[in-house]
């Protein structure tokens, strides 16, 4: 799938776009129901438009509202990683934050890291109720405030939340914090296999 759309001209993805063709949606192993296989059929059309297509700015900034939200954070996704920030994405972002939509809000949040932005205020952050979101909130709490990083991640750690406790895993081993690496050590037993897994690879690449 992924060959076939990086082999596609500007125009050709500018169709697919508007509507994914029928031939990638029954590609072998894609979900066609799936929320998430459009999200990602979507994502990597706007990164081949970013490298093929000249105008693919303009072209992609006029879905930064779009009714479709799946579209929407793909061109918020292509858009705070390839381009340069303004502050209509900054706008767009808020925005994307502001919807009922956790998938817009996680863009939103992963695009106010990506480009640097931190507008959000705790009261902002502390309504969020969903565990993926509630994850990256944290990371943005992170580097939104970096004098407590650290208390914030020791807190994750401990969280009953899996998404914390692994993203806090992540963040530890992504930024080699080795003081705070036994604290990682308890959770190669988690309950939760993937925040074991994810423990176990943080913990033994800062002991490589």
């Amino acid at each position: 799938m992924i060959q076939v759309i990086d082999k596609a001209p500007a125009a050709t993805l500018r169709q697919w776009w508007v509507k994914i063709p029928k031939s990638i949606l029954k590609s072998e192993g894609v979900d066609r129901e799936l929320e998430d296989t459009q999200r990602y059929i979507y994502d990597e059309i706007a990164f081949a438009l970013s490298k093929k297509d000249p105008d693919w700015i303009e072209y992609l900034s006029g879905f930064l509202e779009s009714n479709d939200p799946n579209r929407r954070c793909s061109a918020l996704f292509a858009l705070f990683t390839e381009a340069e920030p303004t502050d209509e994405l900054r706008s767009s972002l808020l925005a994307a934050f502001k919807s009922k939509n956790i998938y817009l809000k996680g863009s939103a949040i992963q695009g106010f890291i990506q480009i640097g932005y931190y507008p959000l205020s705790d009261t902002d952050l502390s309504n969020i109720s969903d565990q993926w979101l509630a994850a990256w909130a944290m990371q943005y709490q992170c580097v939104a405030r970096p004098k407590e990083a650290e208390k914030i991640l020791i807190e994750s750690l401990k969280s009953k939340n899996p998404y914390l406790r692994k993203f806090a895993c992540d963040i530890i081993g992504d930024q080699e914090i080795d003081h705070l690496k036994s604290l990682i050590e308890p959770l190669l037993e988690d309950p939760n296999k993937e925040v074991a897994n994810v423990a176990a690879y943080n913990y033994y690449e800062m002991l490589a």
